[in-house]
């Protein structure tokens, strides 16, 4: 799967829950970037719209880099471990041609993101 956004193509490499409700996903992207997009239920009796269903998903709910300033390191693997409540980490392991090892950074995530 790709996706073009300004003149830039990236390809998903990388995706997780990240809830355990399921009703977030984590996307990592060729360009280091990962994405936290919210999965709205199907439950749509609420008398909207499908086209503001849709249009709702077009902005994530936070986006991150792995990487240093304007240094793009591919996403190789994400994984979500989720703490009950607390403060959740999302694990994330890049690859990169430059270096002899895997990159891994952890980002703690507070609970409003969950």
């Amino acid at each position: 799967m790709s996706q073009s956004l300004h003149n830039e193509t990236k390809k998903v490499t990388s995706a997780c829950w990240a809830c355990p409700f399921g009703s977030k996903v984590v996307v990592g992207y060729s360009n280091g970037e990962i994405f936290i997009w919210s999965v709205p239920s199907l439950n749509t009796g609420n008398g909207s719209s499908a086209s503001d269903y849709y249009s709702s998903q077009s902005t994530p709910l936070l986006k991150l880099n792995l990487g240093y300033k304007s240094e793009k390191i591919p996403i190789g693997s994400i994984k979500w471990l989720y703490a009950r409540g607390k403060a959740s980490r999302l694990y994330v392991m890049g690859t990169s041609d430059y270096a002899s090892s895997n990159l891994l950074q952890v980002f703690e995530c507070l609970a409003q993101f969950i």
